[in-house]
């Protein structure tokens, strides 16, 4: 029998340079706040500026024997703007103070992310994801080059290691723990190329090591790493006039995907046939509501297909009236989208029927006459003039209220 593999972890009572203990609940609603709008990438960098600020301060506080009645950590306390600058490296301090105040506003100042468990927060996390509200050790190391140069993908990735690789029970630290990047993307609303490469960033600086784990392990929970406390910097003291920091290569997009399906001979494509740039080939796929094409907006049959499509998927009926109200909405996707396809996929799938035009049904009933086999005067789904309908429906209600009053004044 082989022996058990017991997953590697580092505990100790102190890191380098010291760490703070903030809110796994708080940094959620931080990021929360972030991808919703309501704060900045600076923003999110201050208040990790601030959390190392009351941090420091609270210690040198202790260290004095409590002078002074307001403690650092206390909410009222005002924090000083200029030394978040330094740490943020910010080019004008009113930036700053305008991060406070957006901080404030959404509720997750650094004052709230070093708060205790248990109390009420001003922002809630939607989707806590089975991530228990405790507190997170995290390196100052971390804090200080997080807010001097952290990107959105390096700090929303340190922050997810940090939830499952850090934790703090009785002045005890352990350092380690197993994470996916699919984790870390429905977490923290990134893509999973970009998890991974920010990833791999941390682990060539140093904050992050992989061990090795059995295949079935990664597979089940992820990869097992151990996170690492970087030295120190020679600006990481924050004193005015350090030297700049270096230029990262920083991942911004995700990277582009491969395709291993190519053809080996010919491109695929060339073999257009003639006629129209949108005629179908042989070889082309029935339409999809789901992947709407601009042929499909053009080619009467095309557009009765795609209609069958949208009520196999339950999105409309077979009825004449719900296929009436389909072929109007498309011939107003195409006269009045920039992009008709995507205002159509857009209209159909909020069941949006109520926005084309007299015209557009006009339109819509000569097509529909045609393709039944009745007399129509247009063949193909083009935006025409409205000479280009059999009657306007002005005309026509005119002349059906017209023919009532004749026979009501007949009957009299």
């Amino acid at each position: 029998m082989g022996t058990k593999w017991v997953r590697p972890e580092t505990t100790t009572t102190s890191i380098v340079g010291g760490y703070v203990l903030v809110r796994s609940h708080a940094v959620l609603a931080l990021w929360q706040s972030y991808t919703d709008g309501h704060i900045e990438l600076l923003d999110v960098r201050t208040a990790l500026a601030e959390v190392e600020t009351r941090h420091s301060a609270a210690a040198a506080w202790t260290q004095s024997g409590g002078k002074g009645k307001i403690r650092p950590t206390d909410p009222t306390r005002p924090v000083d703007a200029e030394r978040l600058r330094q740490l943020t490296e910010c080019s004008d301090a009113r930036k700053t103070r305008r991060s406070l105040r957006r901080l404030a506003n959404a509720g997750v100042s650094g004052d709230v992310l070093i708060s205790r468990t248990g109390t009420p927060l001003p922002a809630i996390p939607r989707n806590p994801l089975g991530v228990a509200d405790r507190p997170v050790p995290v390196p100052r190391r971390w804090l200080r080059e997080l807010a001097r140069s952290g990107t959105s993908s390096q700090i929303a990735v340190s922050l997810a290691l940090l939830l499952r690789g850090s934790f703090y029970s009785r002045g005890v630290v352990r350092l380690g723990g197993t994470c996916s990047a699919a984790w870390i993307a429905s977490a923290f609303w990134l893509d999973e190329r970009t998890a991974k490469a920010a990833r791999a960033e941390l682990a060539r600086k140093g904050w992050v090591s992989v061990a090795e784990s059995p295949v079935w392990h990664r597979q089940r929970y992820g990869m097992t790493f151990l996170l690492q406390v970087p030295p120190a910097a020679k600006d990481d003291t924050g004193v005015p006039g350090s030297p700049p920091r270096g230029v990262l290569k920083v991942p911004g997009l995700p990277p582009p995907r491969k395709n291993k399906n190519l053809p080996l001979r010919g491109t695929g494509n060339q073999d257009r046939p003639a006629g129209s740039r949108f005629e179908p080939r042989s070889h082309e796929r029935s339409p999809r509501i789901t992947d709407i094409r601009p042929e499909d907006l053009i080619q009467p049959d095309r557009t009765l297909a795609l209609h069958a499509d949208a009520v196999q998927r339950g999105i409309s009926t077979g009825s004449p009236a719900d296929r009436l109200r389909f072929f109007t909405t498309t011939l107003h996707a195409q006269r009045r989208g920039l992009d008709p396809c995507a205002l159509l996929a857009a209209l159909a799938r909020r069941r949006c029927w109520h926005h084309g035009t007299l015209q557009d049904e006009d339109d819509a009933r000569a097509i529909l006459a045609r393709l039944d086999g009745h007399t129509g005067t247009s063949s193909t789904m083009t935006g025409g003039h409205p000479g280009n309908s059999p009657v306007p429906s002005l005309v026509r209600s005119s002349a059906i209220v017209g023919g009532v009053i004749a026979g009501l004044l007949g009957r009299a």
